[in-house]
């Protein structure tokens, strides 16, 4: 990439070429600067004030290694990603606080993400001991990422915020995504997941938030350096999620609501707005393995309560059409109900089902 540093001349001018430029400027009339901080102004370096403009293609980009440096807690766990990246990138506006708005979309296989090797359901464990001593190099480079998924968006945010309070504004488009794959990290679930039907969600979704990070200063350094390493401690800000799809169940209308995540725990809860019967999505859940889990689609109900000290599941089921949440022609339709205890320390349980 290219760009430039462009100087706020007035404040060298003597007196009468401040009135040059003053005059200029005003036959110019410049428009106003946007609204939104997380737009771009064209008009920056035209301003009266010191501005950058830069702009960047970038392709090749592992988004492993994104996630591992600036994930946090979760990002230190990584074995999984959205594969290699390619966009373009701007960074400009006021040289103490510009914008930077980057345009992604996955360019490149991620290996680990494969849910077949050869014909089997799942790689087998001795080959994937075997590759992850050599960097998992040995898959092949024709493998898409996350399969069939396909995934874009625009990232913007504020240079010159804090690291521990930073805007953030995300617009992400999402197509078929195996949510399967999210959990590979785990070999036991990559295990039992490449065996049980797709989970393919699709969607749109806006997020509008902020960032909180902390400054991984080198030893012995008290000033932040250019370019320092941030690690991530959170988010909280608002979801829109727009044509929600997972397999054939259909959300039509949008859902929208608050989102938060931490080190220690996660929180989403998104529904329609206006509606009386309301669909909606709902999440928690924290580092000592309790998760609360609720969606509503019409008539269908799911909730999931588990307690992860105790190992305790209760899961309530109502009109759940098992077709279309399974997807695909599998050759029948039903709708189910249950209510289900599971001790899964002591490996027992009960409840009913009815189909």
């Amino acid at each position: 990439g290219s760009g430039g540093y462009f100087f706020d001349l007035t404040k060298f001018a003597t007196p009468t070429q401040l009135e040059r430029i003053q005059r200029r400027q005003a036959v110019r009339k410049l428009p106003p600067p946007p609204v939104d901080d997380l737009d771009i102004d064209k008009h920056a370096k035209d301003r009266p004030y010191d501005s950058i403009d830069f702009r960047f293609h970038f392709e090749e980009i592992s988004s492993r290694q994104l996630v591992e440096l600036y994930g946090g807690k979760q990002g230190q766990k990584a074995k999984s990603s959205a594969g290699l990246l390619k966009g373009e990138a701007v960074i400009a506006g006021w040289a103490e606080n510009a914008t930077c708005r980057t345009v992604w979309s996955t360019s490149g296989e991620s290996p680990l993400l494969r849910l077949s090797f050869q014909g089997q359901n799942s790689v087998p464990r001795n080959v994937m001991e075997q590759l992850e001593k050599f960097g998992l190099d040995a898959f092949s480079t024709e493998e898409k990422s996350f399969g069939n998924a396909k995934l874009r968006g625009v990232l913007s945010t504020k240079l010159g915020d804090p690291p521990a309070n930073r805007r953030i504004r995300l617009h992400t488009i999402v197509e078929q995504f195996d949510l399967r794959r999210a959990t590979f990290h785990d070999e036991q679930i990559r295990d039992v997941a490449g065996r049980i039907p797709n989970a393919d969600i699709s969607c749109t979704f806006d997020y509008d938030g902020f960032m909180h990070q902390e400054v991984l200063l080198p030893p012995g350094q008290t000033r932040i350096p250019r370019g320092a390493q941030m690690k991530m401690l959170g988010s909280h800000g608002n979801l829109k999620v727009k044509a929600l799809q997972i397999n054939d169940v259909v959300f039509p209308r949008q859902l929208d609501g608050p989102f938060e995540f931490s080190e220690k725990s996660i929180s989403l809860d998104i529904r329609e707005p206006r509606a009386v019967d309301k669909d909606m999505f709902r999440l928690s859940a924290n580092d000592k393995g309790d998760t609360s889990f609720e969606m509503r689609r019409k008539n269908a109900v799911v909730l999931l309560d588990y307690k992860g000290v105790d190992r305790k599941l209760h899961m309530i089921v109502e009109s759940l059409p098992l077709h279309r949440l399974i997807g695909g022609d599998i050759g029948f339709k039903c709708k189910a109900a249950s209510n289900i205890h599971l001790d899964l320390e002591a490996e027992r349980g009960s409840g009913t089902l009815s189909l």
